[in-house]
């Protein structure tokens, strides 16, 4: 079983067309809405307040003033990794899903995934966005995603625009984010979704400007590995200094940039799409054997981290 989901919380897992990386939850033929996704794996449950008790040195139990606890409402399980005031407005996945309603319902894309992650601390709900652009220099098809998380605890939703499938390996990830919403807000979905399609499409059309500019430039694949890696080659007391888990971590790079499916080994795309395909593919590194962990590091964690990084780096050569 997966440390980053309980055997209880897989069971709100539901995907359209393609099954997740781990292959667990229902995935679904039909196009539905947000809201229907949610109800159809009966995560239509409430996130409510409950006081956060302590035990006192006579042995009976209070209640911390202003302190809570968020618990689901329907199996009484604590969902947030510490307390909340009293000030504090939990967010439901209902709420999530009537966010991405007015996108669905106006045309903007088609509700691809809901599940939870970090044993059910956090609510994911994705969009494909319909969505046709992609990059001149590209012949691939790409699909765009947006992508709305619900932590509980941190007092807001962010949303994300990626290219990167949030359930499957993909290429691209993350290239846009911004808070959706804080508290009370959520009654201005329908504003705030076509504020935000906006957003996105100014992401999508830089992001492709940004990738054919990759794959405008010609490059030695194994030389600008080094460059990205930092690994210097001047002298034999330089290369030696360079640690055997870089070494390693560059020969896999060059591999992935000419074998990955759909790279050619020419470009600074190449070299790109290969980091990302490694990124969703790789068990190595810390909960790198675990799929949902892997999906949880790319959405935020390291591994996203880690590609920004090398995507700004690839830029600046």
């Amino acid at each position: 079983m997966s440390a980053g989901m309980s055997e209880n919380d897989r069971n709100y897992a539901i995907y359209t067309a393609k099954p997740a990386w781990h292959a667990f939850g229902q995935v679904v033929q039909e196009r539905m809405s947000p809201m229907a996704m949610v109800q159809r794996v009966n995560a239509d449950y409430d996130v409510v307040k409950c006081p956060a008790p302590v035990r006192l040195p006579n042995g009976d139990v209070a209640d911390v003033p202003n302190q809570f606890h968020l618990v689901r409402s329907n199996d009484s399980k604590v969902v947030s990794p510490a307390t909340v005031t009293g000030q504090y407005e939990p967010v439901c996945p209902r709420a999530l899903a009537s966010l991405l309603d007015p996108w669905y319902e106006q045309g903007f894309g088609t509700p691809d995934a809901f599940f939870l992650l970090f044993d059910g601390r956090k609510e994911v709900l994705t969009l494909k966005l319909d969505d046709t652009s992609k990059p001149v220099s590209d012949q691939s098809e790409w699909s765009t995603y947006f992508v709305l998380q619900n932590a509980h605890g941190r007092g807001a939703v962010t949303g994300t625009v990626t290219r990167l499938r949030a359930v499957c390996a993909n290429t691209v990830p993350t290239f846009a984010e911004w808070r959706i919403i804080h508290k009370a807000s959520v009654h201005d979905k329908m504003e705030q979704a076509i504020r935000t399609w906006d957003k996105a499409r100014e992401a999508i059309a830089k992001h492709n400007d940004a990738l054919d500019k990759l794959a405008s430039r010609a490059v030695d694949i194994p030389s600008t590995v080094d460059r990205l890696l930092g690994i210097e080659r001047t002298s034999p007391n330089a290369a030696a200094r360079v640690s055997t888990q870089k070494l390693n971590l560059r020969d896999r790079i060059v591999v992935a940039a000419s074998t990955s499916p759909g790279v050619e080994g020419k470009t600074l795309a190449d070299i790109y799409n290969g980091l990302t395909y490694l990124a969703t593919t790789s068990g190595n590194g810390r909960g790198g054997s675990d799929p949902v962990k892997r999906m949880e590091s790319i959405l935020d964690g390291t591994r996203g981290r880690d590609l920004s990084g090398y995507f700004d780096t690839l830029m600046a050569m």
